[in-house]
């Protein structure tokens, strides 16, 4: 055989590599991790269901168990993995281009880390010197500005974005949203314009406020009791003694507490406190630009063309 695995001991060796991948495969996509932390950070990634990631964090458990990567930058290589995935989503910036470009990642890392270099670093300015492609890493202006004015509750994570803001605040002992029993609320209900209450709430313009504001982040929580509330005047839905929001325990819900009148200005308050909350939760990676140019491929030059005569002929 021309690939050599009928020499003594090579199959032996085949089998334990595919056995240790398998591991990885389980850790990423079953949440087979031993170690909490990194079992939590794969969790959230695979809650955002793009599997042509699977291949890259197998390079990264790779080079984990091989000692190239600290449990630290380990850790940190996947939070920058699932803030890249989600900024993305959040700006709906396409990922047909993704496959091709995180097996480009895994080649450039792999170079980086037989030269014995930085591999966490090299990834971050990877990531970054896709500035202005389709691969590009939104920034924090752009991923704060879509956090504010999207429709956040039919965006298809607009769960996972809820629950991850609401869990950021639990980092210890996170709640367990995955038995089905909360749900998003809208705190200006969906039929508040056919509500006289409402509709004094958001005054004479409520027509505007309603269309611009009523999907957006602001405008949207998590709660167990969403038939309770319905479209209940919003002193009712605080008052509520069950779910109301002045006797809710979620941190996402705490700043009604306090609030008589949910309006324009109130949602666009909240909102603007949320957004940046998730710029704390989904970071941008932080490296100099000389950094990042450093880890940019050097294009090959092609050798100068000879000016031909034809006495040179």
């Amino acid at each position: 055989m021309d690939n050599g695995y009928d020499k003594p001991g090579q199959m032996a060796e085949l089998l334990k590599e595919i056995r240790r991948y398998a591991g990885h495969c389980a850790c990423i996509t079953a949440g087979a991790c031993e170690d909490k932390e990194l079992r939590v950070l794969l969790a959230r990634i695979q809650k955002l269901d793009v599997s042509v990631v699977n291949p890259l964090l197998m390079s990264f458990f790779e080079d984990y168990v091989g000692d190239a990567l600290s449990h630290d930058d380990f850790a940190s290589m996947l939070r920058t993995t699932e803030s890249y995935l989600f900024l993305r989503s959040v700006c709906d910036v396409a990922t047909n281009s993704l496959n091709k470009f995180f097996s480009s990642v895994i080649a450039r890392l792999s170079v980086v880390r037989d030269d014995g270099g930085n591999v966490r670093e090299a990834y971050e300015a990877i990531l970054l010197g896709e500035e202005g492609t389709a691969r590009r890493m939104p920034s924090d202006a752009e991923f704060d500005r879509a956090l504010r004015t999207r429709d956040c509750y039919a965006f298809e994570r607009g769960f996972y974005l809820l629950t991850t803001l609401e869990n950021s605040w639990h980092a210890k002992d996170p709640l367990d949203f995955s038995a089905g029993n909360f749900s998003i609320e809208h705190i200006m209900p969906q039929n508040a314009l056919a509500s006289a209450e409402w509709r004094e709430m958001l005054e004479d313009d409520c027509e505007r406020v309603y269309e611009g504001l009523i999907n957006t982040l602001g405008d949207l929580t998590l709660t167990a009791y969403n038939s309770e509330l319905s479209d209940a005047p919003f002193a009712e839905k605080k008052a509520h003694l069950k779910g109301g929001f002045d006797q809710d325990y979620l941190v996402i819900s705490k700043g009604l507490h306090d609030l008589d009148v949910w309006d324009e200005g109130a949602i666009c308050a909240r909102a603007k406190r949320l957004a940046e909350r998730a710029l704390e939760v989904w970071p941008f990676p932080e490296l100099s630009a000389d950094v990042v140019a450093s880890y940019k491929p050097v294009k090959k030059v092609a050798p100068a063309m000879k000016s031909m005569t034809f006495r040179a002929v």
